[in-house]
């Protein structure tokens, strides 16, 4: 199971959601699997109501000059959030994977690209 340390909703005031990548998809990553990795990956992220991070829709939050102390947390949730979830894709990555995508500073972006390069690499396989 995932490790689970908040509810599901997506607020400053709740605690952030880590995912245990290793528990809780069967097998990292390889162009071979992706459509099996990519399902269980996806129905993890609506279980937990984070699909939105990853699809663009939860976007990250301005910092506002007059409400400064609300916006920055919640600006600062969404960017711890986010990158738990960016660490949770990578680390249930081959390495040849993980290295094409270190650049890639969002789960957002890794969910654009990454059926892109699945199917460019299921090609050679």
């Amino acid at each position: 199971m995932a490790t689970i340390s908040a509810s599901t909703t997506n607020s400053p005031n709740s605690p952030i959601i880590t995912i245990n990548a290793a528990t809780t998809i069967n097998k990292n990553l390889i162009p071979s699997n992706f459509p099996q990795w990519r399902a269980q990956f996806e129905a993890l992220l609506i279980d937990y109501d984070l699909i939105d991070f990853v699809t663009g829709i939860q976007k990250c939050p301005a910092i506002n000059a007059l409400n400064s102390t609300a916006s920055k947390a919640a600006n600062s949730y969404w960017i711890r959030q986010d990158k738990l979830i960016l660490h949770a894709i990578l680390a249930s990555t081959s390495t040849t994977i993980t290295s094409f995508f270190l650049p890639t500073k969002h789960p957002m972006r890794l969910g654009q690209h990454l059926p892109i390069y699945m199917r460019a690499n299921q090609e050679r396989v």
